[in-house]
């Protein structure tokens, strides 16, 4: 019984270990959600062309977002209340800057599209996301 519990543990601590390191770099987040955008919007390639710089700069601004969050965990400090409102009122701010600057590449049906995928995407967890309609 004593072997079981060690080895679940072991397990279970080396999941979790093996997850903090399997992030994509920005670059690579990028790469994969144009791709994305590519096959739900059917984007042709100055599309692409003019959207991977967008969207490459704001996951390197989310990486410096996580990476503060997680260094702050490691240290054992939380964030302050004006802390993560400073942390949420600027993702919120990139999320604006986003939108606008991929208003200006998508046509007003793709950016509709976008649009709807992002709600659908920011679904509370456990809900079926697909029959949503917010």
């Amino acid at each position: 019984m004593k072997k079981l519990i060690a080895i679940a543990l072991f397990v279970i601590s080396f999941t979790s270990f093996a997850q903090q390191g399997n992030r994509l770099s920005p670059e690579q987040q990028t790469d994969l959600q144009v791709k994305k955008m590519t096959l739900e919007l059917n984007l042709n390639s100055k599309q692409q062309n003019k959207i991977k710089p967008i969207l490459l700069e704001n996951n390197k601004e989310k990486e410096e977002r996580y990476q503060k969050i997680q260094q702050s965990r490691k240290s054992g400090e939380r964030l302050s209340t004006d802390e993560r409102y400073k942390m949420k009122d600027e993702m919120l701010d990139s999320r604006i800057e986003v939108k606008e600057k991929l208003s200006k590449v998508l046509t007003p049906e793709q950016l509709a599209k976008w649009e709807e995928s992002q709600r659908q995407n920011s679904a509370p967890r456990g809900m079926n996301r697909k029959n949503q309609t917010n």
